[in-house]
C-alpha cells in the first residue's frame, strides 16, 4: 500500500516575548509544563537526555494505551524555530516531523504548530474514515492553549 502525505497546522498568538515561548518550546524538560500529551497516564515513565536541549536532545516516553509509547528528538533549532521528530511505537508506529515557528507579532509572538508525515499500513483506513486534522487537530490546540497560559504567567 503506497503511503499517504498528510500535514495538520494549528496556531495561536501569545501574550509573551518570543525568547520566553522558545525556552517552553526548545527545552523538552519545560514540556511537562504544557504538552497536551501530559496527564493522560499518571504512572508515565519517562527518560530526558542530557542536556534536554538543542539538535540531538531527546524524550522518551512509555505508558498505557492512551499515552502510547514513543520518541521526540529536537532536529534543529534557531531562534524562529524548533524542529522535531516524532516516533510513535504504541499505540501504533509512525513517523512524523513537526515543527514550531515562533514568529513576533504587535501583541506577542505567534506560535504556529505543524507536524507532517505519510499514512501507511492499517492506519491509512483509520484516516480514510478520520482526518488527520481531527486527529491530531484538537491535540494541537490544547497543547497550544496551554502552552499560552504558562507562557503569559
Amino acid at each position: 500500500m503506497i503511503a499517504k502525505p498528510y500535514a495538520v497546522v494549528r496556531s495561536v498568538l501569545i501574550g509573551a516575548p518570543r525568547q520566553r515561548v522558545h525556552e517552553m518550546v526548545a527545552d523538552l524538560s519545560a514540556w511537562v509544563l504544557w504538552s497536551p500529551w501530559e496527564g493522560r497516564d499518571h504512572t508515565l515513565l519517562r527518560r530526558l537526555s542530557h542536556p534536554p536541549t538543542g539538535a540531538g536532545a531527546w524524550f522518551e516516553w512509555e505508558g498505557n494505551f492512551t499515552a502510547g509509547q514513543g520518541r521526540v528528538e529536537i532536529l534543529q533549532v534557531s531562534d524562529d524555530s524548533v524542529s522535531l521528530d516524532v516516533q510513535w511505537r504504541r499505540p501504533v508506529v509512525s513517523e512524523q516531523q513537526m515543527e514550531f515557528r515562533l514568529d513576533e507579532d504587535g501583541e506577542g509572538t505567534r506560535v504556529t504548530w505543524t507536524t507532517h508525515g505519510e499514512i501507511s499500513g492499517a492506519f491509512r483506513l483509520v484516516a480514510y474514515l478520520v482526518p488527520m486534522s481531527r486527529i491530531h487537530g484538537p491535540t494541537f490546540t490544547r497543547g497550544l492553549a496551554r502552552l499560552k497560559a504558562v507562557c503569559e504567567r
